[in-house]
């Protein structure tokens, strides 16, 4: 109950998408937690280790099949300088 009063509060008052990433933060610790309890931290670090592979091999799966297709090559766009330009670019401050 208190925690619905503090996630209402924190939706009126924080920026957009801020309770979202409250929440998953508090349920991750709450899940940790368990799995901390009845297993123990070697078995639960394996346990987020492997979750931490299948997500990263679902990823690669998904860039090599679909995102390297419909992300633009950024390197071809690249209009490439000499470092002397930076520093007439930027303006540094007086120490």
């Amino acid at each position: 109950m208190v925690l619905c009063e503090i996630l209402t509060l924190h939706a009126k008052l924080d920026p957009p998408h801020f309770s979202l990433c409250l929440l998953r933060i508090s349920a991750g610790s709450f899940i940790g937690g368990i799995l901390y309890k009845k297993f123990g931290g070697l078995i639960t670090l394996r346990i987020f280790s492997v979750f931490a592979l299948f997500s990263a091999f679902i990823y690669f799966v998904l860039y090599v099949l679909y995102l390297k297709h419909k992300i633009s090559d950024t390197r071809n766009n690249v209009k490439w300088r000499q470092p002397d330009d930076a520093q007439n670019h930027c303006v540094i401050a007086d120490t």
